[in-house]
């Protein structure tokens, strides 16, 4: 019984044994058949038994990184690679054997694909550092560290390039293309109505071909049974024309290039093509120029500069063969692999992808362009986002290369690489834009003109870019590139209307609309005259007029056939009456509106005036003298109302009808009242005199002026006349017949009383060397005859008596603040006091910066800027001694500031004498009311 038992343990182990021998075999074989799918880059097939066997193993780091290897060359799940190679990369060893499933650790180039998932994936920094820690962790002698650098040069380009993007278009080649699997290698002719391309089914890649008919492709054909191999051929080029295909296909262990001919309905089966290009070589893909005369191929045959080379054949004109190739160069090939080219359509600009040349990772798309002694120029990297830090290969130019169909993995696309085409945007090939709209027409005639234009200018150059016309409905469409336009609307019998239109560099959407209403022009300007004859033997003429608003009036008054008087009014009314003193005997009053739509309408009316016969009373000599000196010292209003002035029609038979006369015409008696004193003080003056007192008070261009006037006119002219040739020489200086009038108007006593009084002010204000300065200052020893010349004595003496210019500038702001020592208030009563230039000076000042200034520090950067902008210094003094003489009142109220500013100490000694007071009342207080109760208290005892 012991002996069956232990035969039936022995057998029980036997088994056992064996079927955990038969499990681990199972495992070894599935090992070795996904490294072959591995090894051979069928990643998607290598790859579900690596994730199988993953759950078996957990703990195995070599098949971890080969699932990130898989996932990093499977398009839109390189993402995933990043965890598995990270993991696998802490668990590496020097001594790793791949084909062990007994080894876990993963190789030390673990951390090399790490840094090329991050790259691909954008993660730039990471893969740096990635690249980095692997180059100092290996032994240089066993890895390539030239292309390890490579890869860090590449992410270092990629950051730069990266921040600059291409200006393009991409576009979906959409769902009639693009299928839910991988659509790529597409190849379209010039005119873009045959294209090919490479489909990834389940089971093999296959050849698609579709047509565009009426715009629209139409649904690809399978052409594996056409072309006469069902695996392991890929598209490479098309012809201009559409009717050579270029195909590529893997012989076994060679890649050879093939050729197939469409005859308009079917593609021939593939012809390899001659020796001159198929070698024992690899040659990986081939492009024919437009004309058909040149090839470009891809060979890794010996004599090149690195592994794949471009090179070019030329056909043999009479048998049509290729001819020998020849390498286009060290400017286009590297030491490592170059690939996918093509030739523009003038054969001018070779496009190609390469792993080397100013590259942001793995391959990467350039230019180059033929130059005139046929070699080639430097290749140029085509720029993100055309390229990226992953693989770039196959982009397929039309025609000079501004459109491209290239293939992506896109999340939003259909499957896993779409077919898209490109259009690049630049100087030579800008974007243009669809502009589009409505134009309405709102009239109340029910007219509709025969055409709507819409003008589009270029403001830049003036040129005009686009004139189209829109439909009977009012909608226009038309295409423009970048740039301002001003835009114009026009309609017969309508308003025209404008707009404007901003397209900016680089702008992303692709329409503009542009809408606009048009109203209906106004095609009569509207006037009625009340009267059109008119017979009147005394008074005024008054013609009421009927008018169209918003519009402008002349009104010509016609003597003899001559125009001799023209006025203008702007209406704003529909009634107006115009008011005419008639001349003796016919007149005639033309009367023109003017509406806005530029429509005119003219009527007028003829006015017979017969004066009575009565006996004309003459006008006194001084008043027809006082009526000409009045007009040769005033300004330009005053002399317009005098020159207007019929003194018989207006019975001024005295100097006090004149005066009544000006009152009643202008409303301002004052004026009119200083006015007369002007001219009494002129006339009571010589011209000598006049030139003293000028000279004595006149400052800075008026000064200057007064200089370069020659004697002869001082000598020859009146009073009168002089005063009026300085009116005149006004018109070109900074100064003004006011001004003028002022100084005539300067009495030397009452200059002299406001020196006094302003020194005065000053004084009790000032402290220390500028008090003890302006008490000594003895202003007629000095010449000061004026506050201005007081003001530029004390800031000239300052540093010759020791006290600053700022002091200065302090107390003349104080004064002219009227105590509101905050300089904004400061700037405000300048800026509300003064007018002209110095007005537009101030109003424009920046509150920020003039709320850092002390009031006195605004005063001298205000004076300083006189040189600089249209006002004078002394425009500046008079607005300030004008502000003194406003806030003359408030002169206590200013010391008593400035007092508080200067002696902050006093505070607590006020405080401290308050207190006493305080004190000495409480005290007080409490001794009377002790006082009080003691008295109560004796006559409670008694």
């Amino acid at each position: 019984m012991k002996r069956y038992t232990l035969l039936i343990l022995l057998v029980s182990l036997l088994f056992t044994y064996n079927g955990s021998s038969q499990e681990e075999i199972d495992w070894r074989e599935r090992f070795k058949e996904a490294n072959a799918y591995f090894l051979y880059e069928e990643y998607n097939e290598a790859l579900p038994i690596y994730l199988q066997m993953l759950r078996e193993f957990p703990n195995n780091h070599n098949i971890r990184y080969r699932i990130g290897v898989c996932y990093l060359n499977m398009p839109g799940q390189k993402d995933k690679a990043i965890d598995y190679l990270e993991r696998a990369s802490r668990h590496t060893s020097d001594k790793y054997k791949g084909e062990n499933i007994r080894k876990t650790h993963a190789p030390p180039e673990a951390l090399f694909r790490l840094g090329d998932a991050y790259r691909v994936n954008n993660r730039l920094d990471e893969a740096l550092e990635a690249y980095r820690r692997f180059k100092n962790s290996v032994d240089e002698k066993k890895y390539d560290l030239d292309l390890v650098d490579e890869q860090i040069r590449a992410c270092e380009n990629a950051k730069k390039i990266m921040q600059n993007p291409m200006f393009l278009n991409i576009r979906n080649m959409g769902e009639v293309v693009n299928s839910r699997f991988s659509d790529y290698n597409p190849v379209v002719s010039a005119d873009r109505t045959i294209m090919l391309f490479m489909r990834k089914l389940q089971f093999y890649d296959a050849v698609f071909f579709s047509k565009k008919i009426d715009g629209k492709w139409t649904e690809p054909e399978n052409l594996t049974f056409q072309l006469g191999e069902d695996e392991d051929l890929y598209t490479s080029s098309l012809s201009a024309d559409g009717k050579e295909l270029y195909l590529y296909k893997v012989d076994g262990y060679d890649g050879n290039i093939y050729v197939s001919y469409y005859d308009g309905q079917v593609w021939s089966r593939v012809k390899r093509l001659n020796d001159h290009i198929n070698t024992k070589y690899w040659e990986s893909h081939a492009s024919i120029s437009a004309d058909g005369k040149s090839l470009y191929f891809t060979s890794n045959r010996k004599g090149g500069y690195g592994d794949l080379d471009i090179y070019v054949s030329t056909r043999d004109s009479v048998g049509g063969e290729w001819g020998p190739p020849v390498n286009l160069g060290d400017k286009i090939n590297t030491p490592y692999n170059e690939d996918a080219p093509f030739i523009s359509h003038d054969g001018k600009t070779l496009y190609f992808s390469s792993y080397g040349h100013f590259n942001i990772g793995g391959y990467d798309i350039f230019y180059s362009n033929l130059l005139s002694d046929s070699t080639w120029s430097a290749p140029v990297n085509m720029g993100y986002p055309v390229n990226t830090p992953d693989d770039n290969l196959f982009y397929c130019p039309i025609g000079e290369g501004h459109l491209a169909y290239y293939a992506v993995y896109s999340e939003e696309g259909f499957g896993e690489q779409d077919i898209f085409e490109l259009e690049i945007y630049s100087e030579e090939h800008p974007k243009k834009y669809l502009i589009t709209g409505m134009v309405e027409l709102r009239t109340t005639q029910g007219y509709s003109p025969e055409d709507i234009t819409v003008r589009f200018i270029n403001t830049e150059t003036g040129d005009t870019a686009s004139v189209v016309t829109a439909d009977a409905s009012g909608s226009y469409q038309t295409d423009l590139v970048q740039g301002i336009y001003h835009v114009v609307f026009e309609a017969d019998s309508f308003i025209p209307a404008t707009g404007r239109l901003v397209i900016e560099p680089y702008e992303r959407k692709d329409t503009f609309i542009l809408n606009k209403t048009l109203e209906e022009a106004d095609l009569i300007a509207e006037l009625e005259v009340s009267d059109t004859t008119v017979y009147i033997t005394k008074g005024k003429v008054r013609i009421d007029l009927d008018t169209e608003k918003n519009a402008t009036l002349v009104v010509e008054t016609i003597r003899d056939s001559v125009v001799v008087n023209r006025e203008e009014f702007d209406i704003r009314k529909t009634e107006t009456r115009y008011t005419f003193d008639p001349l003796p005997g016919e007149t005639i009053l033309r009367f023109t509106l003017t509406d806005q739509a530029g429509n005119r309408t003219v009527k007028e009316t003829v006015v017979t005036y017969e004066p009575p016969r009565t006996k004309v009373k003459p006008i006194p000599g001084e008043v027809l003298s006082a009526m000409e000196e009045l007009k040769a010292i005033s300004g330009k209003e005053w002399r317009r109302i005098i020159e207007n002035t019929d003194p018989q029609q207006s019975k001024l038979y005295s100097i006090r009808d004149l005066r009544k006369y000006l009152v009643d015409e202008s409303n301002q008696p004052a004026e009119v009242d200083t006015l007369f004193m002007y001219r009494d003080q002129v006339a009571s003056m010589n011209t000598t005199g006049i030139l003293e007192k000028l000279k004595r008070y006149a400052r800075g261009e008026m000064k200057i002026a007064i200089s370069r006037i020659d004697s002869e006119i001082w000598t020859d002219s009146t009073s009168f006349r002089l005063i009026e040739h300085l009116n005149t020489l006004s018109e070109n200086y900074a100064f003004s017949e006011k001004d003028i009038r002022r100084i005539m108007m300067i009495s030397p006593a009452a200059e002299e009383q406001k020196v006094r009084e302003l020194m005065g002010k000053m004084e009790e204000m000032a402290e220390g060397t500028l008090k003890s300065s302006i008490e000594h200052l003895e202003p007629d020893r000095e010449g000061i005859t004026n506050n201005q010349e007081l003001v530029e004595y004390l800031i000239g003496k300052a540093e010759f008596f020791g006290y600053e210019k700022e002091e200065v500038f302090r107390l003349v702001s104080a004064l002219a603040s009227g105590g509101k020592i905050d300089v904004l208030v400061f700037l405000e009563n300048l800026t509300n006091s003064s007018d002209g230039a110095l007005k537009d000076f101030l109003t424009g000042l920046d509150h920020e910066m003039v709320r850092e200034m002390t009031p006195e520090q605004l005063l001298e950067y205000i004076l300083q800027q006189s040189v600089n902008y249209p006002y004078t210094a002394d425009q500046v003094w008079d607005l300030l001694f004008r502000l003194m003489d406003k806030h003359s009142e408030l002169a206590d109220e200013v010391i008593e500031k400035l007092s508080e500013e200067k002696a902050p100490g006093r505070i607590w000694m006020a405080w401290l004498i308050s207190g006493a007071i305080l004190f000495l009342l409480i005290l007080l207080f409490i001794l009377t009311r002790k006082k009080k109760e003691n008295r109560e208290n004796r006559d409670i005892r008694e």
